[in-house]
This record gives C-alpha cells, structure tokens and sequence, in this order.
C-alpha cells in the first residue's frame, strides 16, 4: 500500500505541477496581449466560463456511476488538455475562446497551455494505467 501511495503522490505532484503553471489572469492577459480581448469581454468570458464549470460538476457523478471514476477523470481531462493545447496554437479569437470553453466544461480544476497540456497528458495516461487494475470505491 506504501507503495501506490507514494507512486499517486508522486502523479497527483506532476497534475499540481501542471495545473499550477496557468492562472485564469494569466490566460486573461494571454487572450488580451495575443488577441486585443478587452477587460469586459475577458469578465464575461470567465462569466460563462464559471457557468459551464459548474454545469460540468453536476454532470460528472453520473458520468462516474457509467464508466467508473477513473475513466471520467482520464476521458475527460485528456480531450480537456488537447483542448488547451489546441487554444494556444489558435489562429483566431473566436477558436481560442471555443476550444478554452470546452476545456472548462470537460476539466474545470485545471488550467494549463501548451507544455502544461502536454504534462497533463502524460500524467492521466500514467494514472489510468497505473491505477486501472485496482477497484475504487464505490465501483
């Protein structure tokens, strides 16, 4: 048990990692610097963006209950991160803002870019496969 415990503090240390990299005021001023995003606009984005997050909250115990805890965090995070990946490497405003809204109603709890992304990646597909032989609770 020792064991598994310090290999998923060790993940969950990577997941901190990248998730700690990007804040939404950094992505504010990302969007405003890239972009030309206002001040309003960035408000009413994170608005609807907050929204969305918590749409996603309610819907998450059900995806759980189908397809077990593990795989809704790993199927959601996963696109959720190429998402992100995808926004900094956006052309345009409007694709930006849709692909960082898709990521807020797939993963709400974290906000990684490119390298951050990437990470991300990495440590889920290392979680899921670490862990998906081992029943949760509740499963």
């Amino acid at each position: 048990m020792r064991v598994v415990m310090i290999k998923l503090a060790a993940l969950l240390s990577v997941d901190a990692f990248a998730g700690g990299l990007v804040l939404n005021s950094l992505v504010s001023l990302w969007l405003m610097q890239r972009f030309g995003l206002t001040l309003t606009s960035a408000g009413a984005f994170f608005f609807w963006a907050g929204l969305l997050s918590a749409a996603s909250q309610l819907v998450a115990p059900w995806l759980s209950r189908r397809i077990g805890l593990l795989n809704t965090m790993v199927f959601t995070h996963i696109p959720a991160n190429l998402c992100l990946v995808a926004a900094a490497l956006a052309p345009t405003l409007p694709l930006a803002l849709a692909l960082l809204l898709v990521r807020t109603l797939l993963s709400p709890r974290d906000v990684p870019l490119l390298l951050c992304g990437g990470l991300k990646i990495v440590d889920d597909l290392t979680l899921w496969r670490a862990c998906r032989g081992h029943p949760l609770p509740g499963e």
